[in-house]
């Protein structure tokens, strides 16, 4: 199957992303699975900077991205508020994440040397990837600063964790990214139920409540897609009849 190129995957996440946090800033909190696309073009930046005989050291090539998208989106929610000047904030956030994304990634290729193929162009995929997921949980999160070292560590572990689950001789893209679904979806899902914990009334507020049940039935819906692939890939490996060390 043809692989999915980083351009398309994230021109898609992008106007998704968007869409989800205007969607999510006007009241329409299911708007929140419109982020679940950036959560993919992050996943697949980081398999194809981690790809090059990286293995399962991707987590060190993906952490800056997740973190200079996470605190642009933070950053920018001090001076511009999302609430009043939506699409101001949107540009800023989104500007700031690819400029210093990029930057990192000129900076790991020209002076570290890390010599990755596009590595300037996934780490500033990754990082305006993570800030448009950022600045969506933190309109659902009412700008609750005190919950940002949370947000910042559910998302890099959904953005590094599905090439490192899948990383070896018969990883593909299409495995990967439906495991990255799979981790997108559980975390909006925590991030609901944070919500519902935060908002402190007694009954759960209806789109806290919204965003829990949309969550789990995507996750539901993605896990049984996930583990169909992986069947299908194990139906590749065939018995020899030998046990592996009389290879």
């Amino acid at each position: 199957m043809k692989e999915i190129h980083i351009h398309t995957l994230f021109g898609a996440a992008l106007l998704s992303g968007i869409a989800g946090i205007f969607l999510i800033r006007y009241g329409i909190s299911v708007g929140i699975v419109f982020l679940w696309l950036p959560f993919l073009s992050a996943a697949n930046s980081v398999r194809g900077m981690a790809k090059y005989g990286l293995g399962t050291g991707n987590a060190s090539i993906g952490y800056w991205g997740t973190a200079v998208g996470a605190t642009s989106a933070f950053v920018a929610s001090l001076p511009f508020s999302c609430g009043s000047t939506p699409l101001l904030y949107v540009a800023v956030v989104v500007t700031i994440s690819l400029v210093i994304g990029l930057a990192t990634g000129v900076l790991a290729d020209k002076v570290i040397r890390m010599r990755i193929p596009r590595i300037e162009l996934n780490s500033a995929v990754i990082a305006a990837s993570t800030a448009l997921i950022t600045a969506g949980f933190l309109l659902i999160l009412g700008n609750n600063y005190c919950l940002y070292p949370f947000i910042y560590i559910v998302i890099t572990l959904a953005v590094l964790h599905p090439y490192n689950a899948s990383t070896g001789a018969g990883e593909n893209q299409k495995r990967t990214l439906m495991l990255a679904l799979v981790e997108a979806c559980m975390t909006t899902l925590v991030i609901g139920i944070v919500a519902m914990l935060a908002s402190g009334s007694e009954m759960p507020v209806s789109d806290d409540v919204a965003i829990v049940v949309v969550s789990a039935c995507g996750l539901v819906i993605a896990v049984v897609a996930w583990y169909r692939l992986v069947k299908s890939d194990i139906y590749e490996i065939r018995w020899t009849g030998y046990s592996p060390a009389e290879h």
